[in-house]
């Protein structure tokens, strides 16, 4: 005798879906066994070295990230505006921006890349705020607030975007060392 099964479409549909996605997943195990590995290589970064100069106060648009850990400088004037600039830096090991306090001039720093330590507070002699920072945090360093911003690497430079408002440094300024900001500002 033959007895015949009526089953819902809904039981046949689930029925069918779950012998697909077997099969679907012995083809698929089949598939990433026969396949060669590949090896995924990052493409190197643009070389911006040649954009990396004064850009006076034309309308910009750049990879900041790139600009920044490109620069081989201690400090490299990007742009300068009416009522503020940016700079780059890069503080080797061992260096430090210098402790200073500005009467007329607010900053704001961000990190791509190195770690360091950030120094702040209201007198010379009483920096309270010490924070360690790294890639992707910001610093804002209020008018008059002593500050300090140390390369705390063993092996590599920290290097900084920086802005200032008002303008601090001449349009054009290209300091390589900090003995060549030391001297320029003395």
């Amino acid at each position: 005798k033959i007895m015949r099964v009526t089953l819902p479409l809904c039981a046949v549909t689930l029925i069918g879906a779950v012998a697909l996605s077997s099969c679907d997943q012995k083809a698929n195990t089949t598939e990433q066994t026969t396949e060669p590995a590949t090896e995924v290589v990052a493409a190197p970064a643009p070389d911006y070295s040649a954009e990396i100069r004064e850009h006076n106060d034309a309308p910009m648009v750049f990879n900041a990230e790139q600009f920044t850990i490109q620069n081989p400088n201690y400090r490299t004037s990007l742009w300068t505006g009416k009522q503020s600039q940016m700079t780059l830096m890069s503080i080797p090991v061992g260096d430090d921006v210098g402790l200073e306090c500005h009467d007329d001039v607010e900053q704001f720093f961000i990190v791509y890349a190195g770690k360091g330590t950030v120094k702040m507070g209201d007198a010379k002699d009483n920096l309270s705020m010490v924070k360690e920072v790294g890639p992707g945090d910001g610093i804002i360093i209020p008018l008059s607030t002593w500050h300090n911003v140390i390369n705390a690497s063993d092996s590599e430079p920290l290097k900084l975007l920086s802005i200032y408002a008002p303008v601090e440094h001449p349009a054009g300024t290209v300091q390589p060392t900090h003995a060549d900001a030391m001297d320029e500002e003395h």
